[in-house]
Order: C-alpha cells, then sequence, then structure tokens
C-alpha cells in the first residue's frame, strides 16, 4: 500500500513528528511505502527522498500524481475534499471540541472540562483568555471547529485517546466516524535499573505554563535535598526567565539542572539515569507520548490526573496527582522515590506496557484495517452517487 501522511507543518517540533516518524518506521517494516507531505520542511530537517512540499491548493493533485492509496492526515483537510480519495484523519489534539483547541484556562490556570457551546467558549475566551479575544482570531477559531466537525461526518478520524474522542462527541462530532487508536510507543531498550543512591527526576517536554513544570517546581522544594530534577525541553524567553526565576527563588539552584531541547539519543541518555518522570500537565493533554518514552525505558511516572494522560500510563508503573494540588504531588514522588526497589520493578512491567499495549506494530495493523474502512466507505459513496441508468 501507498500512503501519504500530510500535515501543513509536518515537522514542526512536537508530538505530531514523533508520531508520525514512529507509525511510519512500523508501516514501512510491514512492507508499506510511505510518503510525507507538508507545506514546507523544517529547518532541522533536509528535504528527503521520502518528504514532498505542496500547498494546500496543489496537495490533493500531488496525491493523484504520486498514486497514493489513502492520504492520511494529522491536521485539518483542505476544501473541498475530493470524492476519488481515499481520506483518514488522526485528531491528534482538542481541535474538534475546543474552539482555541487548548482546553486550559490560561487566567485560573486549570484544565477546560467544558462541553463546547459557541456562547459559553465565547464568553471564557475574555473571561479566561483560553483563546485569543481579537474578534478576527476568535471568529477564525469558531470557524475552525466548525470545519473540524463537518469533515468529522465525512472523513473517517482516528482519536488519539477516548478522551478526545467523548470530547468531540460533546462538541457534536460524529461519534459513529469516530475511533479510537492510540498513540505508538518507541522500540523498547534493553532494561537497566535505574543508579541507586542517585535519586533524579527527569521533566520533558515544552516549557509553557499549561505543562506544569512551576507546579513541579514548587515540589521540588518540599522534597529531599538529595533529589535532582532534570528538564529536558525548552520554551519563549519569557516562559524560559519565568521557570529560571521560579528555581532561585526555591533556591534551587543546585538541584535542578536544564538541558534544552533534547533528541532522541540525549533524552535516551536522561532516561537511563532518572528513577522516575513526571508528566505536570495543567491542561487537559490529549494524549501521552512522555509516559511511553519513559515506559520504553523502563520508568516509573508519575502524571497529572488530566485529559488523556491517565489511559497512556502504564497501570502498575505510574500515579496519578489532581492537576495543580502541590502538597499531593510532593508526597507522591517522596513515597515512590522512598521505594527504590519498587520503581526497579515497576520498570519491567512498564516495558510490557510500551512493547504489547502501545506497540508502534500494533497501531500500524490497526490503522490498515482503518484505511481498508475508508477505501470500502469512499467506496460506497461512490455507488450512492452515481447516476442512475
Amino acid at each position: 500500500m501507498r500512503i501519504a501522511h500530510y500535515a501543513s507543518d509536518l515537522w514542526a517540533p512536537g508530538g505530531i513528528a514523533t508520531y508520525v516518524d514512529r507509525l511510519t518506521t512500523a508501516q514501512e517494516r510491514t512492507g508499506h511505502d510511505v510518503l510525507w507531505l507538508c507545506h514546507e520542511p523544517s529547518d532541522n530537517h533536509s528535504l528527503s527522498e521520502r518528504m514532498q512540499v505542496v500547498t494546500p491548493e496543489t496537495l490533493y493533485a500531488a496525491v493523484r500524481q504520486l498514486d497514493i492509496d489513502v492520504l492520511h492526515a494529522h491536521r485539518i483537510l483542505p476544501e473541498p475534499l475530493p470524492k476519488d480519495l481515499t481520506l483518514l484523519r488522526t485528531m491528534h489534539g482538542h481541535q474538534g471540541g475546543c474552539p482555541s483547541g487548548t482546553r486550559y484556562l490560561r487566567r485560573s490556570g486549570q484544565p477546560c472540562d467544558r462541553t463546547y457551546h459557541p456562547l459559553g467558549c465565547m464568553r471564557m475566551h475574555v473571561q479566561e483568555r483560553c483563546g485569543s479575544c481579537r474578534p478576527r482570531k476568535m471568529w477564525k477559531h469558531f470557524k475552525r471547529i466548525r470545519h473540524e466537525r463537518d469533515q468529522t461526518q465525512t472523513v473517517l478520524t482516528a482519536a488519539v485517546s477516548m478522551y478526545v474522542q467523548q470530547m468531540m462527541a460533546r462538541a457534536g462530532c460524529a461519534i459513529d466516524n469516530i475511533v479510537v487508536c492510540p498513540s505508538p510507543a518507541p522500540d523498547v531498550v534493553p532494561y537497566t535499573a535505574p543508579p541507586a543512591h542517585t535519586p533524579n527526576l527527569l521533566y520533558a517536554g515544552r516549557i509553557a505554563p499549561e505543562k506544569g513544570l512551576h507546579w513541579l517546581l514548587d515540589a521540588m522544594a518540599q522534597l529531599d535535598t538529595e533529589v535532582t530534577l532534570h528538564v529536558a525541553g525548552t520554551g519563549t524567553e519569557d516562559h524560559m526567565q519565568a521557570a529560571h526565576s521560579q528555581v532561585a527563588a526555591h533556591g534551587l539552584e543546585d538541584r535542578v539542572q536544564f538541558h534544552g531541547w533534547c533528541d532522541g539519543p540525549a533524552l535516551a541518555s536522561l532516561l537511563s539515569m532518572t528513577w522516575l518522570v513526571v508528566v505536570p500537565s495543567v491542561w487537559n493533554e490529549p494524549a501521552g507520548l512522555v509516559p511511553l518514552d519513559a515506559a520504553a525505558h523502563g520508568r516509573f511516572v508519575v502524571a497529572s490526573d488530566a485529559g488523556g494522560l491517565p489511559e497512556y500510563v502504564a497501570p502498575e508503573a505510574s500515579a496519578l496527582v489532581p492537576p495543580n494540588d502541590t502538597d499531593a504531588l510532593a508526597a507522591t514522588l517522596t513515597e515512590a522515590l522512598g521505594d527504590y526497589d519498587m520503581l526497579a520493578a515497576a520498570g519491567k512491567r512498564a516495558q510490557h506496557h510500551a512493547s504489547v499495549t502501545f506497540s508502534a506494530t500494533h497501531t500500524a495493523r490497526v490503522y490498515e484495517q482503518l484505511y481498508a474502512q475508508a477505501s470500502t466507505n469512499r467506496s460506497a459513496s461512490d455507488v450512492l452517487l452515481a447516476p442512475r441508468p
């Protein structure tokens, strides 16, 4: 099968690039021919033989010219949708159930579980700054969610978590056309126990308010002074300055190390030396690639009980904490760090979770079935639309 993965910003830093990379690798292992279509290559990636540059206007013509069997989109597709191509979408975020796509109340710093309603969400844009208050941009947000809902009516959609599926359904998307397909985990590495007598924590991700590093730093101030936090990630200049200022205010300069953005090998090196990984998001994460990275390396996870994260952590190698509850986070980390043997044993169970429940091979096989279903749906639509003799 010849598959094309499409997103306007396919290689922008973040979860979609990682997702597509893992899925593509698994699809190629099973004999599929895979191409990537995007509007322009990232500065960090040369234009490989696999990647083709398209525009919204030339996307569908390029798919026909390249003789693609399935166009697998990871962002909203350009309108109008073609009737002669087999289409499938993966919904990675909250764009199908939230106008701003954030599900995060910025002023109060809380996750948002509200059901989409034009007037209610418009009020939240103003009160909570969960989205832009500029009329033109706000209108663009509300217009986008309408397009997302319309596309879900006609294009088979894979949601990355049950949470995303439920929020889309509550917003009026066609639930019968949304299938949950979990994100793929990386390949499991040979298990190594965390280095004893060196209690390290790892935070991996963007440095932004909704990711909750500030919450973790508050909890760090309550932990044993031997505990070190390693931060793998970067953010805007303002967010980075706020993080460093908070570290200084807590007197944690010797216990928090910033490593900047880390590629695969650098992140693997940090995972090998850490006791557990913390995912302290204070927004509703749609899914959770970081817990899968941790599980593949045999590491325990402490995560916030929000969004799709509970669906991604290994049940016997994790703990969930209510978002923004600093005392609960500090107590959970203290308890876990106090039982090294438990962490080491849990790591092996976490690897089973990554290699079986969330294996990239399994995800690729599920998509094979979805591609076949999307093709069947298109064929049936062709029959219905064909002129009667």
